[in-house]
């Protein structure tokens, strides 16, 4: 048998291990990408809401607080603001009404936008007991007038059932929101709004068109 030379030999080997890692690249691309994004969104939403509610719960103290075509209007003004007049009245007088004692002249929808004086059954009257609202009482004569304070009606926190002094504002209930020259004049809590107490700053409101 014919011996191969050791040098060609080793020449061989040496080429069948090239040709192996030219077909089993190692580890290449391995571990690429890794920590790709690694950070992605950090500070998102940073600052979101900043500045939210900046003004809010800005009210006036005084007209001198809103615009010429605005007006300060505060908790303690009665009735709402209407952009059209109310009905015009029925009657002025029971006598407007006619002879029967089941029908008189009284004020109809108090404190709405249709407030007007209108011919009903007297509240004193079968067919008028229940006209009243929760707030009012019935008089001898039949009509429903606002409960006093003194008579049951309880007067919103910031109002006193007291005889007026002064320039202290008094509603239909006889409750008293005390006049005022500054916060400090009224209540914790409290706001002195066009020259009374009131619960909370007022507001410019427009005139209803």
């Amino acid at each position: 048998m014919q011996r191969v030379p050791h040098h060609i030999v080793l020449v061989i080997a040496l080429a069948a291990v090239s040709a192996g890692a030219a077909r089993c690249p190692l580890g290449e691309g391995e571990g690429e990408g890794e920590g790709e994004g690694e950070g992605e969104g950090e500070g998102e939403g940073e600052g979101e809401g900043e500045g939210e509610g900046e003004g809010e719960g800005e009210g006036c103290r005084t007209q001198a607080d809103c615009s010429n075509s605005a007006s300060c209007a505060s908790a303690n003004d009665d009735g709402p603001r209407c952009g059209m007049g109310p009905p015009e009245d029925e009657c002025f007088t029971a006598g407007d009404c006619g002879v029967s004692e089941h029908i008189t002249c009284d004020v109809v929808d108090r404190n709405t936008c249709m407030e007007h004086q209108g011919c009903v059954a007297p509240c004193n009257d079968v067919a008028g007991l229940d006209r009243c609202a929760d707030n009012e009482s019935c008089t001898a004569d039949g009509l429903c007038v606002p409960t006093s304070c003194t008579d049951g009606f309880v007067c919103p926190a910031w109002k006193q059932c007291v005889p007026p002094e002064g320039t202290d504002r008094v509603d239909a209930h006889g409750c008293v929101a005390p006049a005022c020259a500054a916060d400090a004049d009224c209540g914790a809590g409290e706001y002195c709004v066009t020259g009374n107490c009131a619960p909370a700053l007022g507001a410019c409101e427009l005139p209803v068109p």
